[in-house]
């Protein structure tokens, strides 16, 4: 897997952070011309399974698994939440940590992870995983209405493992400062209006040396963010490319919300350059590991780190 880490401040104009994807392997030319089912080690659940993956499609959202109903992105995900769980690890690791139950091998404390998303396999895997008392582990989800952040909130009707669920906003959460080692978040913050303060939140609510794992829709071929939709200071919104009004509005489809889910921002290299500037340390990670059900040049999963010493704001 190609990794980059970005610690400059400044972008030369067409300079890639991080490039388009390169040549595609052999699988994927196959998958050019017919449906594959691959067998697979799900990173999620420590099992074996199998991958099917559709001839033309959206690979890095699907190749569902037979079993644990994981799909490629998730599956990336905890591999990028593994790989920061074992560089913050201060123990001497006596395995290979391979999956998500592997976390118990990391020794004590546990690692306190937060996801921003309270449904699907990687939801319920972490989930489990805190009842065990191998992590700490708190999830939420941003239910609209006039809910405070920290406010528990019932919905009906709605696939979710509880009756309510925890609301947070991520420009604006409860939580106090330094309280995660790890946050994750997938195909979250291109529905946040403003994300690059739900950036500086989660900068706030790590610990020193932390990290935020996460996936955006992310044009490696931009220099800047596409706004598609832009919220102004009145709450009204307006849409189109550079949010101009030019346009309909671009929803995404949720699984929680029917109507879809207004999509504000499509991210640019300029992403990388602004996570340097609040604070981060950014890695780029083009991930591709055909044994693990993981494919397609566009995987590409972002690790967020904050400096140990960071301030707390």
């Amino acid at each position: 897997m190609d990794s980059l880490r970005c610690r400059a401040h400044h972008q030369a104009p067409g300079h890639w952070l991080v490039e388009s994807a390169a040549t595609k392997t052999p699988l994927e030319v196959r998958l050019d011309a017919e449906d594959v089912a691959v067998p697979i080690f799900d990173p999620i659940t420590c099992r074996p399974d199998t991958a099917m993956f559709v001839k033309q499609g959206n690979h890095r959202d699907g190749g569902w698994a037979a079993v644990s109903r994981s799909s490629n992105r998730m599956r990336s995900l905890a591999v990028a939440i593994l790989h920061a769980a074992v560089t913050m690890s201060r123990t001497q690791l006596l395995r290979p940590i391979q999956c998500l139950p592997d976390l118990k091998h990391l020794g004590r404390p546990p690692l306190r992870i937060y996801n921003a998303e309270s449904s699907g396999p990687l939801h319920d895997a972490l989930h489990a995983l805190g009842k065990k008392g191998t992590i700490r582990y708190t999830s939420s989800e941003y239910v609209p209405g006039d809910h405070s952040s920290g406010t528990w909130v019932r919905r009906r009707g709605q696939r979710l493992d509880r009756a309510s669920v925890l609301h947070q906003d991520l420009q604006n959460t409860s939580f106090e400062s330094r309280t995660f080692d790890v946050v994750v978040s997938t195909e979250v913050f291109e529905h946040i209006p403003h994300p690059y303060a739900a950036h500086k939140e989660l900068l706030r609510i790590l610990r020193p040396g932390g990290a935020h794992v996460f996936t955006v829709p992310f044009v490696s071929n931009s220099d800047s963010d596409l706004v598609m939709s832009r919220m102004l200071q009145n709450g009204s919104v307006v849409h189109g490319p550079g949010a101009a009004g030019w346009q309909p509005p671009l929803y995404h489809l949720d699984p929680l919300r029917p109507g879809g889910v207004l999509v504000y921002t499509l991210f640019g290299q300029q992403m990388l350059t602004r996570l340097c500037h609040i604070g981060f340390d950014v890695e780029a990670r083009r991930m591709q590991n055909e044994g693990l059900g993981i494919i397609g040049g566009n995987v590409i999963l972002f690790t967020a780190w904050a400096a140990r010493d960071a301030a707390v704001s």
